[in-house]
């Protein structure tokens, strides 16, 4: 059955890394027969190019052996087939790597999760440009500027401060609490990505006024956690960036991710638009009200960049384990 495996391995592989290290390291055990069958016909499915049908049998042989971390990484090729699944792809990767760190084949699965966060991540940049353009040629006036620190920190977590941070020039003068909005949100983005003096530099674009204190304040907080303790085992005030404390990275970080279908929480990839992007705009209901097909533009750009930001933090600590 492995022989088989690798063959599917090598008809994916776009990296000539992968077919040379794709072999396992050690024999693994026997899967049951049931999950031996699925997998036979899941690499029949994807020799025909079903890759809808291929993932469908992986997922039944993962029920049945769901310590088999060999499944996961064909669930990861299967998936990387599939347009706009990009995310899901990298997950399943991602878990085959927190379960076989030390797997043969590491650094070309690493590659290739590198290939797909790129292409993530370009697909996001044009989905937010067209976001952008909606707010700037369809509304008019005061709605326009009141929608611009939306797609701002749309930028900001597709991690673009520079695009956000110039969209927000756009706002009209007359409207410095919008910009002020748009800037303590970039701000905040900035600080999750442990950049306390990008956050600082943006922080001083705000008028004074509650909303630059509030901002002052947060990276008061992050300057705090992110220092190193005295002797006295107080905080010493530093500008470093937030350490992250470092951990390893379980399958279930990821599976858990994957398996989700709650729309209501960030980084469910198994609902839409992770699962048919194309189909799901399709599904959205046609308006001639410009609002409303920019808040459904909107929703989707928020869904897909809030996700592409947690797996790319989720790759970062894996990677500094």
């Amino acid at each position: 059955m492995r022989a088989i495996l690798l063959a599917f391995t090598l008809t994916l592989a776009a990296l000539p890394a992968w077919a040379q290290t794709s072999a396992p390291a050690v024999t693994p055990a026997p899967l049951p027969p049931e999950a031996q069958d699925a997998l036979k016909k899941g690499v029949i499915a994807a020799q025909q190019q079903d890759y809808l049908l291929a993932i469908r049998y992986f997922q039944d042989a993962r029920k049945l052996a769901p310590g088999d971390p060999e499944i996961y990484k064909d669930l990861g090729l299967a998936e990387s087939k599939i347009p706009g699944r990009e995310l899901r792809a990298i997950s399943w990767f991602g878990a085959y790597l927190a379960a076989e760190p030390d797997a043969p084949n590491a650094a070309a699965v690493k590659e290739q999760i590198d290939v797909l966060d790129v292409k993530s991540q370009s697909n996001l940049a044009r989905l937010i440009k067209s976001v952008e353009d909606s707010a700037l040629h369809i509304l008019e006036g005061y709605s326009r500027d009141q929608n611009l620190p939306e797609v701002a920190n749309l930028w900001a977590e597709a991690g673009d401060f520079a695009t956000a941070l110039k969209l927000v020039d756009v706002i009209q003068a007359e409207n410095e609490y919008q910009k002020s909005r748009a800037r303590i949100e970039i701000s905040r983005v900035q600080l999750e990505a442990a950049d306390i003096a990008g956050a600082q530099e943006t922080t001083n674009l705000i008028q004074p006024g509650p909303i630059k204190a509030m901002a002052e304040e947060e990276i008061a907080k992050a300057r705090t956690a992110s220092a190193p303790a005295s002797t006295t085992g107080l905080p010493i005030a530093a500008s470093a960036p937030i350490r992250v404390a470092a951990k390893a990275m379980r399958v279930s970080d990821w599976v858990l991710r994957l398996d989700d279908n709650s729309p209501s929480r960030y980084c469910a990839l198994n609902t839409d638009p992770f699962l048919d992007f194309a189909g799901y705009l399709k599904s959205l209901p046609p308006s001639d009200d410009p609002h409303t097909v920019f808040n459904a533009q909107l929703h989707t750009a928020e869904t897909i960049a809030r996700a592409q930001m947690i797996i790319d933090q989720i790759l970062k600590q894996q990677a500094r384990k």
